[in-house]
């Protein structure tokens, strides 16, 4: 990459970068399918949720239209957590109540999550983060419901019995 073709960005000392010009054989950025899963939450409703897999969000969250709909009883946080956008932005409303555990399926694969309450845009009801994600490695299509969670540590301990133990974490 030659460095001259760079220009510095906007500043008062410095002049607007100026945009290129496309043309029909310009590449453009590729885009895509979300990771988006349908599972089931709670134990006697069984609720379809949409849940997408985001490796950049860092707590679980859940819909707060969707806690009303269904009646989830929340607690609230003594101090209001700050839960930051992919911009840096705090999330207006977030972080001010949180559910009890949740028991989440996808086919034989149980989990229990407490989340954050959030407003959340309409295509999702819930959000797994990272951490989620590197402990219940998905295997096939993410952009399908033909994905798995059958890595070795989710068939030993993500099972319907898993979620059934009380547990004060």
């Amino acid at each position: 990459m030659n460095p001259q073709k760079w220009k510095t960005p906007v500043s008062a000392d410095t002049e607007a970068l100026k945009p290129l010009k496309t043309t029909r054989l310009t590449k453009r950025p590729r885009t895509g399918n979300r990771p988006m899963v349908t599972m089931l939450l709670g134990d006697e409703t069984k609720t379809p949720v949409r849940v997408l897999l985001d490796s950049g969000c860092t707590t679980p969250i859940i819909s707060a239209e969707l806690v009303a709909k269904i009646g989830i009883r929340c607690y609230r946080h003594e101090k209001p957590l700050q839960i930051r956008a992919f911009d840096g932005t705090v999330v207006q409303g977030a972080g001010n109540d949180f559910t009890p555990p949740l028991k989440l399926r996808h086919r034989a694969h149980y989990t229990k999550e407490v989340f954050q309450v959030a407003t959340l845009e309409l295509s999702s009801d819930i959000l797994l983060p990272y951490w989620w994600i590197s402990e219940h490695p998905p295997q096939g299509a993410w952009d399908s419901n033909e994905i798995r969670f059958s890595s070795p540590h989710c068939l030993r301990n993500c099972t319907k019995s898993s979620t059934e133990k009380f547990s004060m974490e």
